[in-house]
């Protein structure tokens, strides 16, 4: 997999309402499933000494696995989502790439894949372009707490659709993503999760956060000497687009 100078921070929520459990112990009422592309287990402690807020609070209150790892080969985005939501690993749970070449149709597919499910949330949207995970061959955690307390909610919001749609499965009640194809800068879904989107994501589309953006462009947010643990600002082999070091100008789509 081609290695990018910038994290994508991929956000996986999953919503639980009370659901019906054993002994006298109460379920948690939210559990958060956080992803972020290319950390590893040792980052945490490497970089401890700079996190702030969540970081820090996982840090120190958390029960930390070093050693909790999936043995496949191939890390795509993809294939890493499903097996982390399912716990199988890509040959069973059906995501084996990001694409691949199917026999029966005689192309390549996406992992999220679906013509029946078309996309909403910005009006020059492609029909063509529907997602859904009808992929997935195995059940994620998600679908196992529709299935033990269909009152449960669950969310996917990421910014890549493979994210969002992977890590929550087949019952999900919603996922959400950017729309990067078109550079709308809206959230978008599918109608694999309802008709219509929900009035909250059009009010966040109607604030155009992420415009706010485009002029500051990406900067350093602490001084030189805090990136010492860190390897070299413009690092060979890295793809950057327009430069591969900070700062990093956006630009409105």
């Amino acid at each position: 997999m081609k290695q990018r100078r910038s994290w994508l921070l991929l956000l996986t929520l999953i919503f639980l309402l009370p659901m019906s459990g054993r002994g006298q112990q109460k379920p948690p009422r939210l559990v958060v499933m956080l992803v972020v592309d290319q950390m590893r287990a040792d980052h945490l402690t490497r970089f401890s000494g700079i996190f702030r807020h969540g970081f820090a609070r996982i840090a120190k209150n958390a029960a930390i696995y070093t050693n909790a790892h999936h043995e496949h080969a191939y890390t795509v985005t993809g294939a890493g989502h499903a097996t982390i939501a399912t716990g199988a690993f890509p040959a069973h749970n059906g995501i084996v790439n990001n694409d691949w070449y199917d026999k029966k149709l005689g192309r390549n597919v996406y992992c999220c894949e679906d013509t029946s499910a078309a996309l909403i949330g910005f009006p020059q949207l492609k029909p063509s372009k529907g997602r859904s995970a009808q992929n997935l061959l195995t059940s994620t955690l998600g679908d196992w707490l529709k299935t033990q307390s269909p009152e449960s909610k669950v969310y996917g919001v990421a910014k890549k659709d493979r994210a969002s749609i992977l890590s929550t499965g087949m019952k999900a009640d919603g996922a959400y993503w950017f729309d990067s194809d078109n550079a709308s800068g809206n959230i978008i879904t599918s109608k694999f999760y309802g008709d219509t989107i929900p009035e909250w994501v059009n009010a966040f589309n109607r604030s155009r956060r992420v415009d706010s953006y485009f002029d500051a462009g990406w900067q350093k947010l602490k001084g030189e000497e805090t990136y010492f643990l860190a390897r070299e600002d413009t690092f060979p082999g890295e793809a950057g687009g327009d430069s591969t070091f900070f700062p990093h100008s956006f630009k409105a789509g």
